[in-house]
């Protein structure tokens, strides 16, 4: 659903081999972001993000769900909101 709500808006805007394109240059950015943050984190704070996901199992199940289900619905709002606009601004 995740990927779905990252994907409509590309494909919307550059059609679809285009939008295929810009999604494999989105995904390795977010890639690239994500190691920078974690090199970042260990290096500024002296926080591992390896011991952090260690702890992860003892957050409530539900806590887990809910939070990732808030998430994913906040990433299909801003999705809906980006596609809309991009519907409006196109000529047909």
């Amino acid at each position: 659903m995740v990927i779905q709500a990252i994907m409509l808006p590309f494909q919307l805007k550059f059609g679809g081999d285009k939008g295929r394109i810009a999604m494999i240059g989105v995904f390795g950015a977010l890639a690239v972001i994500g190691l920078v943050v974690a090199k970042g984190a260990e290096i500024i704070f002296g926080v591992s993000l390896a011991s952090l996901m260690g702890n992860l199992p003892t957050i409530n199940m539900s806590t887990f769900v809910t939070i990732f289900a808030i998430i994913a619905l906040l990433m299909l709002f801003l999705s809906f909101r980006i596609s809309l606009s991009v519907m409006n601004k196109k000529e047909f």
